[in-house]
């Protein structure tokens, strides 16, 4: 059995999906569209990272099976108060990800954005 709260979850985890065939268009995402949950910062995760340095320097533990080299998918990785709420993971097809985190984290696989800073960001 499914509750009303995680069907609205799921309805809008997949509303957001489904908008990143805009971004290219507009170069916006609306991340205030993702409000079925609690999150206040948003990981932008590179396929390929080290999991054991993500938790030093940040203290969030992200899953094991998400690294994968030679991969096209990238993630969003919505956190509260240091711990994953929900995984997204980004196509290369919809949106590069990959090659914006490449372009802005330098040695890192990963970005940090705090949520009230994310209306700020150009894609």
């Amino acid at each position: 059995m499914l509750s009303c709260l995680q069907l609205k979850r799921r309805s809008c985890v997949q509303d957001f999906k489904e908008s990143f065939a805009e971004i290219t268009e507009s170069g916006n995402i609306d991340f205030d569209s993702v409000n079925c949950f609690s999150w206040d910062t948003l990981m932008m995760l590179a396929p390929y990272h080290y999991n054991e340095q993500i938790k030093e320097e940040t203290g969030i533990v992200i899953p094991n099976n998400l690294s994968k080299p030679h991969s096209d998918h990238a993630y969003f990785i919505f956190i509260h108060h240091n711990q994953v709420q929900e995984i997204i993971t980004i196509s290369k097809e919809h949106f590069d990800l990959i090659q914006y985190i490449r372009e802005r984290a330098f040695s890192r696989s990963y970005i940090l954005w705090d949520r009230e800073k994310l209306k700020d960001i150009d894609f």
